[in-house]
């Protein structure tokens, strides 16, 4: 859940600095990083489990993230 919701600040941050593009560090597993070049910050993939990732827009991902976490804190409830 921690990742979803750490993405959704992302999201945020994105929105409220209005970027269009975006230099990042991505995690390739072991604590191993990557440098990465977005040039188009409309869209960004988002993990929907089991491997899958899906290309969204802000919104969308930000619906989704919205939806996800709901479930998840549901079914710690149980």
């Amino acid at each position: 859940m921690s990742e979803y919701l750490k993405l959704k600040t992302h999201i945020d941050s994105i929105r409220s600095q209005q970027l269009d593009e975006l230099e990042t560090k991505v995690d390739l597993g072991s604590n191993f990083y990557a440098k990465a070049f977005v040039p188009d910050t409309q869209y960004i993939f988002v993990n929907v489990g089991f491997g899958f990732h899906l290309q969204m827009s802000l919104d969308e991902a930000d619906e989704f993230i919205d939806r996800k976490v709901k479930h998840m804190e549901k079914l710690a409830e149980t």
